[in-house]
């Protein structure tokens, strides 16, 4: 019988072909890991530079120009602001960083505020009201009660079943001052009466290793305009929702909607998921082509 199976020829390598063989695997091996090892740190190497490259566009100098200048509001108004703020405002040369002159308007009480935003904005303080205190935003705004129309909202005494166009120039007053914190008025003065626009703006590396062109750059092209350090990503842009402007633009609207997403696809697919396993596992007898379809894209996907 020894002498039957010493004459059948084995198929196994001999023994130095097995390990040059062996050899060529771990050569190869070595190869592939190595270059899975170069691709990871690429990747690593590209969301570094990503993400340095969104540090770089968030932070930087702006130069903005108001259509009115706070300077000048306070002026119109003759309302006092701490000397020596304004000197130190109104000492800003060009070729420098400048603290924005806006800060005057956080010196302002909420009442000169609010009769800063009445005498300029004219009937466009209906609209602010709305956009800021109703949930309504179609034509019967001016026609429902103010009890219906700002929901929750401090109104003037006895002043419930009026609309508002019945209120007068103190009464929607009284709607600002009341509805609103002061830093709230001075945001609303400043998008509504000082109308600023960002004419100019420069990253984070040119803000700190270009200081002196950038400034030449923004005397030179944008004379009237401030130049301030900026932080794009903030706590309004993340509050803001969508808007025409870059500058003002917010997440809000796309981070709702990605919210929303998620909650209807969990409610949906999650019973459906979970119902459709027990059904498979334990009730279906895969006799018919559409469990049997079923369990192969199962599969498949698993």
């Amino acid at each position: 019988m020894s002498s039957v199976l010493n004459t059948i020829p084995s198929r196994l390598p001999v023994e130095a072909v097995f390990k040059r063989n062996l050899q060529r695997r771990h050569l190869r091996g070595s190869i592939w890991r190595r270059f899975f090892l170069l691709a990871n740190i690429i990747a690593l190497l590209a969301l570094i530079a990503l993400f340095m490259n969104v540090i770089d566009r968030a932070f930087g100098l702006v130069a903005t120009q108001y259509t009115v200048t706070p300077e000048s509001i306070i002026e119109k108004y003759g309302f006092q602001v701490d000397a020596a703020l304004l000197a130190e405002v109104a000492d800003d040369e060009a070729g420098e960083i400048e603290i924005s002159s806006t800060v005057l308007l956080e010196e302002l009480t909420s009442q000169q505020l609010a009769t800063i935003l009445l005498s300029e904005t004219g009937n466009r303080i209906r609209v602010i009201l709305r956009d800021n205190l109703s949930n309504i935003r179609d034509a019967t705004f001016t026609s429902l009660p103010l009890s219906e129309a700002f929901p929750g909202a401090r109104l003037p005494e006895g002043r419930e079943s009026a609309t508002i166009n019945d209120l007068t120039e103190d009464e929607r007053a009284f709607l600002l001052t009341e509805n609103f914190s002061q830093s709230r008025l001075v945001d609303l003065t400043i998008d509504e009466v000082l109308r600023p626009r960002i004419v100019g703006s420069w990253s984070l590396s040119e803000s700190l290793f270009q200081t002196d062109t950038v400034l030449a750059q923004a005397a030179e092209r944008y004379p009237d305009a401030e130049v301030t350090f900026k932080n794009w990503v903030s706590l309004d842009f993340i509050s803001s929702s969508i808007s025409s402007s870059p500058t003002t633009a917010g997440l809000r609207t796309a981070m709702l909607g990605t919210i929303w997403v998620v909650l209807i696809a969990l409610v949906v697919s999650l019973p459906l998921g979970v119902g459709a396993a027990i059904y498979l596992e334990e009730y279906a007898s895969n006799r018919n082509w559409f469990e049997r379809l079923i369990q192969t894209n199962i599969r498949n996907l698993a």
